[in-house]
């Protein structure tokens, strides 16, 4: 996952923003949203 390797470049903004604009394209995707919600978890 994109936001995995930001985060471990040492961009911490970018990581979440990703994670963010991804949790809010897929809000309505009960499958996709729960999947986003779990890779922050395990991200940050």
């Amino acid at each position: 996952m994109e936001a995995v390797r930001k985060m471990k470049g040492g961009k911490c903004e970018e990581a979440v923003q990703l994670l963010r604009d991804a949790n809010m394209r897929y809000k309505n995707e009960p499958e996709a949203a729960f999947n986003v919600q779990m890779a922050s978890f395990l991200d940050l």
